[in-house]
């Protein structure tokens, strides 16, 4: 047996994670801070030959099968890969999967680390590895001088409609990934199989992500962002209706179809959300026994489109040093191998957001 190990956090990166330990021989609970299947996630791309050999499964053979719409890459949604992984991790003999727990604080000695819950409760492992997202908790303790990502100057409006509720005149796009501009605007939309994992035209989803510069106010107004630091996402709910609005004319002005049909139909709907781009630039990815992988460990914009491609070679990488054993000091030798191996990657991949962001804005003139 490999050891016990910690996972916090039940995204994309955390189930990663914990299926890339189970299929080495490791005792595995993963703890989610949401029950149930947690709202929100648009679209993405997603490499299905590196999630198999991160994870040890095909996506495209095991029931149920992860559904992608295919064109300049594959396309699929937030939903469906997290219900993949969900499922594929209940049904390890080897993970143990904890919802509605929330993580305090992180703690360790020379042999062993534990969490402590919002209720007081402890929970011990051999190794931690944080997979709690770009405002992860378990960053604290493997970087405490450098815990918090930062705002990137701009922020990223999204929203994921499905097809059938757009107006009757429609076209349906094809399948391709569509990147538009206009003086200040960024757009990127393209078709995501349905919320029952259709892909014939008019049985999808689409996804939408529109970058803009000029509402830093209204996000800080908001609740948003602290300062330099991003701390909540604005859904749909919360966004006030003259911003709206206000959204709704631009997008008219601004797109062409589909895409407008899409924005302006999500914008009506309260289906769409926004969230200040963060960034974080790791200095480590290791401490002792516990470590970060995923946007626990480098929060990058969505520009880059690599995020979660790099997590994956994260989850590969922390696999392969932890195969000898956890137990002992093999655990932190093998957390610092694997730090060793993915730094300079994860901190390039951030570097490249910096450049993608500050083209934008110097092109917006900001």
């Amino acid at each position: 047996m490999l050891g016990s190990i910690l996972v916090v956090g039940g995204s994309l990166s955390g189930l990663s994670t914990a299926l890339a330990l189970a299929q080495r021989g490791a005792n595995v609970t993963v703890l989610e801070r949401s029950v149930g299947e947690p709202p929100g996630g648009a679209g993405m791309g997603v490499d299905l030959d590196l999630l198999r050999d991160a994870v040890g499964l095909d996506p495209r053979n095991v029931s149920p099968r992860v559904p992608v719409v295919t064109g300049n890459r594959y396309s699929t949604s937030w939903a469906a890969l997290r219900t993949w992984l969900w499922a594929m991790a209940k049904a390890s003999a080897s993970i143990t999967l904890r919802e509605g727990v929330t993580v305090m604080e992180v703690t360790q000695t020379v042999d062993r680390a534990w969490v402590t819950d919002d209720e007081g409760g402890s929970h011990v492992a051999d190794l931690i590895i944080g997979a709690d997202g770009y405002r992860s908790v378990v960053r604290a303790a493997v970087a405490p001088r450098h815990p918090q990502a930062r705002f990137a100057g701009y922020v990223l409006w999204r929203g994921l409609i499905e097809e059938p509720s757009l107006p009757r005149d429609t076209p349906w796009p094809d399948s391709w990934v569509r990147v538009m501009h206009t003086s200040r605007y960024r757009l990127v939309a393209y078709p995501v199989p349905g919320s029952d994992g259709a892909l014939d035209p008019g049985r999808r989803q689409i996804s939408w992500a529109w970058y803009d510069p000029d509402r830093r106010a209204l996000f800080s107004r908001l609740g948003c962002l602290d300062g330099d630091h991003v701390v909540a996402t604005l859904t749909g709910d919360r966004i006030p209706a003259p911003v709206l609005e206000e959204l709704i004319d631009l997008a008219r002005a601004s797109w062409t179809r589909p895409w407008r049909e899409a924005i302006v139909t999500s914008l009506q709907a309260q289906r769409a959300f926004a969230t200040p781009v963060a960034e974080y630039l790791p200095e480590s990815l290791a401490n002792g026994r516990v470590a970060i992988l995923g946007d626990a460990a480098h929060v990058a914009s969505p520009m880059t489109g690599r995020g979660f491609t790099t997590a994956l070679h994260d989850v590969i990488a922390l696999a392969e040093a932890v195969s000898g054993g956890v137990t002992s000091t093999r655990g932190q030798l093998a957390l610092s191998q694997y730090e060793r191996s993915r730094l300079q990657a994860d901190r390039a991949l951030v570097h490249s957001s910096r450049l993608w962001g500050t083209q934008y804005l110097a092109a917006v003139g900001r």
